[in-house]
């Protein structure tokens, strides 16, 4: 609040026994933010406002029901004795409502019906509901309007048997009495005949309409739904989501009256609020203590179990010996499965029986001497199967080391080597030297004027099938069935 030095500053006067003045809000007023109340030393105050009996309404709630009940009129209002009081009634009774009460003395009363029998009302102009003035004529002595046109016909006497109820008043109710008589006669009937003369339906065997199949999941959100409570409960968790704070979240507000509340006002729910959560944060710093692990201890930790869940079965070795261990695992196995060399012609040789000399060779030798020995010698292996395929620069068994010159090549090496170009006496082509693809190709016989590849392709012979229409070997019925029945009408039509 402003001080008195303040307050005197901003308005411009003593301020001595103003105070704040608020709003509804609780915020200060714009226009008048002090009140004086200088005049209340002049009043006889013997006790506080607050102190007095409680005000019949005390609320705005209690004020509006209080207002919404004295709306609504007195049963004394009622003059035709329907139990609700119209307009037309409310009109009647506030004419003769002298006192503007609400309601009608017994004197009021009197006064009103005495009044209505008389005519009261024929001064008045009668509307309908929607503000459409009503007709009203006399016939017969009656007053007819269009609410009672039907009080006409008691001015007229009556028949001599009107003490008599006819069942049918008439003619279209009669009408409607023996149609129905004729239906509920025929009913029996003609249930009968439907139940003899129905259909009889033919059992059908049950579907997934007639018997859907149940199933304990039936949407794919069930399924997940389950998965993630599994996942939960695995982790240690409850199924379904908790609340972190129950007293908080589960709480929910409402209109109901609490006489003795457990917490009062505002401030006890914060210093409560705030008890609980220095007790939770003890509780879990002393938790914390127990349960907690280092991070530097937590890498050592995890290092370790790495290691150890990386750590082979057997002695390591490395890459080396692994290829060594092979090596000599291999030369095992052809020695158990190969102990007899040359047994059978169809056994691929080995280079480390003779590496000296090459498989190929020492291979055709020992078949050449066991033909001599044997009367059926087994056939050989192909060369394609048997010799092997050498990269272009190692050298094949049985040639000369030394460097060839250019003058121990062919004649047709010179004249057409390099793509027709005569070679030098510096172009050496030695043993390792890949040759030119031209050149190879002119060793092998091509070059010009040779016969092209599609050259020696045989033409097809020409049958008579290929000369029929291909409607006549479809597969669909319809268009060989139509192809087959036009080529007998073309060949009747020839023969004709």
């Amino acid at each position: 609040l402003l001080s008195h030095a303040a307050m005197t500053g901003l308005t411009g006067c003593d301020v001595k026994h103003h105070v704040p003045h608020y709003n509804v809000y609780g915020h200060q007023h714009h226009r008048e933010p002090f009140k004086d109340k200088s005049h209340l030393l002049n009043e006889d105050i013997r006790h506080p406002r607050w102190l007095q009996p409680p005000p019949a309404i005390r609320t705005n709630p209690e004020l509006q029901q209080a207002r919404k009940a004295a709306r609504v009129p007195d049963a004394s209002y009622d003059f035709d004795g329907d139990g609700a009081v119209g307009q037309l009634d409310h009109f009647i009774g506030r004419c003769f409502d002298s006192d503007n009460d609400g309601k009608l003395t017994a004197a009021e009363r009197h006064k009103a019906q005495k009044a209505l029998e008389s005519g009261f009302m024929d001064r008045f102009l009668r509307c309908d509901s929607a503000g459409q003035a009503v007709t009203i004529k006399q016939r017969r002595g009656l007053i007819i309007t269009e609410e009672n046109t039907t009080d006409i016909t008691n001015s007229y006497p009556q028949h001599f048997n009107a003490d008599r109820q006819p069942p049918n008043t008439s003619k279209t109710a009669l009408q409607v009495s023996r149609k129905a008589e004729l239906k509920a006669g025929a009913a029996p009937f003609g249930e009968r005949l439907a139940a003899a003369c129905g259909p009889v339906d033919e059992p059908q065997p049950e579907n997934h309409l007639t018997r859907p199949r149940k199933c304990h999941i039936e949407h794919l959100w069930e399924r997940a739904e389950a998965d993630r409570n599994a996942g939960r409960v695995h982790a240690g968790l409850l199924p379904i989501d908790a609340p972190v704070n129950p007293e908080r979240e589960l709480k929910m507000p409402g209109m109901e009256y609490v006489e003795e509340p457990f917490i009062k006002t505002r401030t006890q729910l914060l210093e409560t609020r705030r008890d609980a959560m220095k007790d939770d944060a003890e509780r879990l710093r002393i938790k914390g203590d127990d349960t907690f692990v280092e991070r530097d201890v937590e890498l050592s930790m995890r290092e370790a179990k790495e290691f150890e869940f990386r750590r082979p079965s057997t002695v390591p070795v490395t890459f080396t010996q692994i290829k060594e261990s092979r090596r000599k695992a291999k030369i095992e196995h052809d020695m158990a499965n190969f102990p007899l060399p040359r047994v059978c012609p169809r056994e691929y040789p080995r280079f480390s029986d003779n590496p000296e000399v090459p498989f190929w060779v020492a291979d055709q030798a020992e078949r050449s001497s066991r033909s001599r020995a044997s009367t059926a010698p087994a056939p050989a292996m192909s060369r394609h199967a048997s010799e092997p395929v050498m990269k272009v620069t190692e050298v094949p068994w049985g040639h000369a080391l030394l460097r060839a010159s250019g003058d121990d090549l062919p004649e047709a090496a010179h004249t057409l080597a390099a793509a027709g170009k005569q070679a030098g006496p510096l172009h050496e082509i030695g043993s390792h030297t890949i040759k030119r693809w031209t050149t190879d190709q002119l060793e092998r016989g091509a070059g010009r004027n040779k016969p092209r590849m599609f050259d020696k392709v045989v033409a097809p012979r020409i049958g008579p099938k290929d000369l029929e229409a291909l409607e006549l070997s479809s597969s669909l019925e319809p268009v060989r069935s139509n192809a087959l029945r036009q080529l007998a009408d073309d060949r009747k039509a020839a023969t004709n």
